[in-house]
């Protein structure tokens, strides 16, 4: 499909097509695009009058529209009965210059060839609503406004009216190809092939067989008999350990980390389970290198302000991927407006879900804030970096709300969490000391974590 065919009024109709009456563009395949020069066609699977409109734009009529066999009509066609619709109905609309006004109409195709100052009012017989969203007028002033292109003020007046080929670039970019790139997105998201959202996937399972490896075969008593030191060594949660021993390496495992107890890994079955129904759409949606910002950088900012607000620890777990993924879906949901949509059904499940398992299995208000500030952030990143055109956002997607929610969970966070000097069950000393033993650091880091966190006096 070539945005470039059609004038102002082309891709007014178009875009009414697409946002009034519920169709979608057809990316017609390369070897067949050589043949369709100054059309466009829109389909529809759900139409109760037409499940195919092709839209052509020419300056005199060419009656070789009725007799060259149409090859992409023959395509689309074979898709709609794969889809189980047998009775396939084509319109076929002509704008045309030559002061033709007719309607031609067939047991299966009708066609509407008409001047711009006509074609609303043929249309309109079939289409009623078309008269309140399409202005044939914007065809006009662009039309004059090219035959006086030569006009020194011709240049100013494009610019500020809004008009002319201003106007006509600002309907392609906004309201065609977008609506195709959409098209696009959504093949993708039910792509098996998403390399990035498998690669993320895969992570969590790696480290908690690892982790059971060790538990069951190390050497090192210490080692084997509890899951939670295991975890602990290898990236979970205290802020001890990333602001007294310069830790900070722990922003960035912390998720592959701690998803489990040792013993059936219901937590880790349940995120991943999630991060499927939903992690898939982030990379469909955004690409792979911005779906990876987005969940890293989402990530890290998510450990940063937990394990400066909590003071005590960071919640570990792969649940902060699927909360950011669902945050990550909103931009897109709103500026393509797909409320209507399987993806927001998609969407709302999944939140219920992550809730009543949070209801069932967990109950601490302080897991729901976290998860609350990575949606949070996840929806911001998607935001600033996720935008396809920024011409199609509300202030990119309503960036300072999700900044807002990111500062009210952080605020509530703090309040209910307040720091305690306290080493439970002395997990702190106890992973020093072994760090110490490993050639990690050395006593007098572990003196001064003691001495600042806790008060001891060494």
């Amino acid at each position: 499909m070539d945005e470039k065919i059609l004038d102002n009024l082309g891709l007014q109709l178009v875009d009414y097509f697409i946002s009034q009456q519920g169709y979608i563009p057809f990316n017609v395949p390369k070897e067949l695009k050589p043949y369709i020069k100054g059309e466009v066609y829109l389909t529809n699977k759900e139409s109760n009058t037409y499940h195919i409109i092709k839209i052509i734009k020419e300056d005199n009529f060419n009656a070789q529209h009725f007799k060259i066999k149409d090859e992409v009509y023959e395509v689309l066609h074979k898709q709609l009965e794969k889809d189980g619709i047998k009775e396939i109905r084509f319109l076929m609309i002509i704008l045309n210059d030559n002061n033709e006004n007719e309607n031609r109409s067939s047991s299966a195709v009708d066609v509407i060839i008409a001047t711009p100052d006509k074609i609303v009012d043929e249309i309109a017989k079939f289409y009623p609503s078309v008269t309140k969203s399409v202005k044939v007028d914007l065809s006009e002033i662009s039309n004059n406004e090219n035959n006086s292109s030569d006009d020194e003020d011709s240049d100013d007046n494009k610019n500020t009216d809004g008009s002319g080929s201003n106007l006509s670039e600002k309907w392609k970019k906004v309201n065609f190809q977008n609506r195709r790139y959409l098209s696009d997105t959504l093949k993708k998201c039910t792509n098996a092939n998403l390399a990035a959202t498998w690669f993320l996937f895969i992570i969590p399972i790696v480290t908690y067989f690892a982790f059971l490896i060790i538990i069951n075969f190390s050497k090192d008593a210490w080692l084997s008999i509890n899951f939670n030191l295991q975890a602990l060594i290898f990236g979970a949660n205290y802020h001890n350990l990333i602001f007294g021993a310069h830790e900070y390496w722990r922003w960035l495992i912390y998720p592959f980390a701690g998803n489990d107890n040792g013993g059936v890994p219901i937590n880790l079955i349940f995120s991943l389970l999630m991060f499927y129904r939903i992690g898939r759409f982030v990379e469909g949606f955004y690409g792979w290198w911005k779906s990876i910002i987005i969940w890293f950088g989402a990530m890290v900012v998510t450990g940063i302000l937990q394990s400066v607000v909590d003071q005590y620890n960071i919640m570990s777990g792969f649940w902060v991927f699927v909360w950011i993924s669902l945050g990550a879906m909103l931009p897109f949901i709103w500026n393509y407006k797909l409320f209507k949509t399987p993806i927001m059904s998609r969407f709302a499940i999944t939140v219920v879900l992550m809730l009543f398992f949070w209801f069932f299995f967990d109950q601490q208000v302080v897991t729901l804030l976290y998860w609350m500030m990575a949606f949070a952030l996840g929806w911001l990143f998607a935001s600033i970096v996720g935008y396809h055109n920024r011409k199609m956002t509300v202030f990119y997607a309503f960036s300072p709300v999700a900044l807002g929610a990111v500062l009210l969970f952080a605020v509530l966070l703090y309040l209910l969490n307040n720091y305690y000097a306290v080493d439970y069950n002395n997990y702190t000393w106890t992973v020093l000391e072994q760090y110490k033993l490993y050639g990690l650091i050395s006593q007098d880091t572990i003196n001064s974590i003691m001495n600042n966190f806790f008060h001891y006096n060494w």
